[in-house]
């Protein structure tokens, strides 16, 4: 997964004052009892309140990886914005203490 497209900033929808900027964040999630890390996620934060709202197209990306069972935020009403692909990727580790 890559960092989000540079598309023309958008205010950001909590403070009304801010603007909303790509940048990489660390990332969240519940996968039944494992508690799943993505250090560099993909993400719109806010320059003014630091509201973070996480790109649609790597949330699509980790609810294919990690399936239905994942605790993952909905879809949001925001534009889609899509990943440029000549960013770094990412990755995730499910098990990251070697526990089975």
């Amino acid at each position: 997964m890559n960092a989000p497209t540079k598309e023309p900033a958008e205010t950001c929808a909590e403070c009304q004052v801010g603007m909303l900027r790509p940048r990489s964040v660390p990332y969240y999630a519940h996968l039944d009892a494992l508690l799943i890390t993505v250090p560099d996620f993909p993400a719109w934060v806010c320059d003014v309140c630091s509201h973070c709202e996480y790109d649609e197209a790597a949330l699509d990306d980790l609810r294919a990886i990690l399936g239905p069972n994942a605790s993952l935020p909905e879809d949001s009403s925001r534009q889609r914005r899509m990943p440029p692909s000549d960013s770094p990727s990412w990755s995730i580790e499910l098990n990251p203490r070697g526990r089975t």
